[in-house]
């Protein structure tokens, strides 16, 4: 069993070694569509730091991310997309 499981590791990683491409960054400007604010303790009692959670749009993405910093609703927030482009393989 540790034969096999040894070479299924070594297979892996010899196959997700040969993928080749690269990746591009398209930068995207998002407008903030709401804002909930999350204070000490409101997820879990471990949370000790606030923070406000956004919701950004645009026409052809959506987008919910946590932030520290507040921001209102209609403000816009610039967002980088990294897509991996495969080289055809």
């Amino acid at each position: 069993m540790k034969k096999l499981i040894l070479v299924f590791a070594i297979m892996v990683s010899l196959v997700s070694c040969t993928i080749r491409g690269h990746y591009e960054d398209e930068p995207a400007m998002l407008k903030v569509c709401s804002v909930a604010y999350h204070q000490v303790g409101c997820d879990n009692t471990l949370q000790i730091t606030p923070y406000w959670k956004l919701y950004l749009v645009n026409e052809n993405d959506t987008v919910s991310l946590r932030s520290h910093q507040s921001y209102d609703v209609g403000d816009s927030i610039q967002v980088i997309f990294r897509k991996f482009i495969s080289d055809g393989e």
